[in-house]
């Protein structure tokens, strides 16, 4: 008997650590990436989750918004201040072809041309999940965010009649909030950034990838950093130019980037894969 229970004594204790573990909950806030819809989101992780970005933004929308339309309280005076600048130093020949083109359109075209390749490669690499989010992409660029000619999408047109804003010069001779070519730039780098390329780059096997993956949420990749700081690069770039080329008010380009910046939340939100914060552990034998 002595001899039976000595050799079984490791075996419980083996037992007993596990089931010990299993019960005590983890040291520290982790995040739980589900992974069998084939996505990889871990590797663009950025310090905030999409649930702040969208809640902020929509509230940097409304407060605009009510500012132009009602209160001309907060950002009236800086409107004239940067248009009077642009006109006393900024000649119209530089407004008109380096600031309402070249800055303007550049990273709307780096876009387009980022959604175009990740798209193709999508399409060709037939990742599980992938055609959700290309379609959703696509359906917010066309309806909300951007135009296959010269114009406006149906909301930043609805918007701008709406508010029915007149412009800080004639430079063009449609109505000025919210800006369609900020609203364009941020949406079309964030969408690609955020949505599009880790969609491109999933799993393309259909079944299910490893259970999950524990990410400290206080370390966010420095990939994810990174494509933040192009994000916000693409936004004030082009804001910028509608501003020297006196085209738009500051705050019709604050709104415009508030408005991309809310869709590209909305899509990631719809599109990606559930997060679970601090997961309960599975008591399975």
């Amino acid at each position: 008997m002595h001899k039976v229970a000595s050799s079984t004594w490791p075996v419980h204790s083996a037992l007993s650590f596990t089931l010990s573990s299993r019960r005590s909950p983890p040291s520290i806030i982790t995040r739980t990436v589900a992974r069998g819809n084939g996505f990889r989101r871990d590797l663009l992780a950025v310090p905030v989750d999409t649930n702040t970005v969208l809640l902020t933004s929509a509230a940097c929308f409304a407060a605009i918004s009510l500012d132009v339309a009602r209160t001309h309280l907060l950002l009236s005076g800086l409107d004239n201040l940067c248009h009077t600048w642009v006109v006393q130093h900024i000649p119209p020949e530089v407004r008109a072809s380096t600031a309402d083109v070249l800055v303007s359109d550049t990273f709307i075209t780096l876009g387009l041309s980022g959604w175009a390749a990740t798209s193709a490669t999508i399409l060709f690499r037939q990742p599980k999940g992938g055609f959700k989010s290309l379609l959703l992409a696509w359906g917010v660029y066309l309806s909300a965010a951007g135009a296959v000619t010269k114009g406006d999408p149906p909301l930043v047109w609805t918007l701008k009649e709406l508010f029915h804003r007149t412009r800080p010069s004639t430079l063009h001779h449609t109505f000025s909030f919210p800006s369609g070519h900020t609203t364009a730039a941020t949406f079309l780098i964030g969408g690609c950034l955020f949505v599009l390329l880790p969609a491109a780059l999933a799993d393309r096997s259909q079944s299910s990838a490893p259970e999950s993956a524990a990410i400290d949420q206080t370390q966010p990749s420095p990939a994810g950093n990174a494509a933040v700081a192009i994000w916000i690069l693409a936004a004030l770039t082009t804001a910028c130019g509608r501003i020297l080329a006196d085209a738009h008010w500051l705050s019709d380009t604050m709104a415009g980037a508030a408005i991309g910046t809310l869709l590209v939340a909305l899509l990631r939100r719809v599109s990606g894969p559930q997060e679970e914060v601090n997961p309960k552990p599975r008591n399975e034998l």
